[in-house]
């Protein structure tokens, strides 16, 4: 494989699959503090504003997405 090629692969393929799974990890942090907050019934200490930010930032992407 020459320069080209490894540059390719890695814009078409690795970029795109460590944007994936950075994304993931990011969105599935916030699970054990949910499944606390579940299971104590209360927020206690947690701050909701990030959760909600999430979900209205992928509301606004598909509402984008269907434009």
């Amino acid at each position: 494989m020459d320069a080209d090629d490894w540059k390719s692969l890695a814009l078409n393929h690795l970029a795109p699959g460590l944007g994936c799974i950075i994304a993931f990890l990011m969105f599935v942090s916030p699970l054990r503090a949910v499944q606390n907050v579940r299971k104590l019934q209360s927020l206690g200490d947690l701050n909701p504003l990030p959760l909600v930010a999430i979900i209205a930032n992928c509301m606004v992407w598909l509402i984008y997405g269907e434009s």
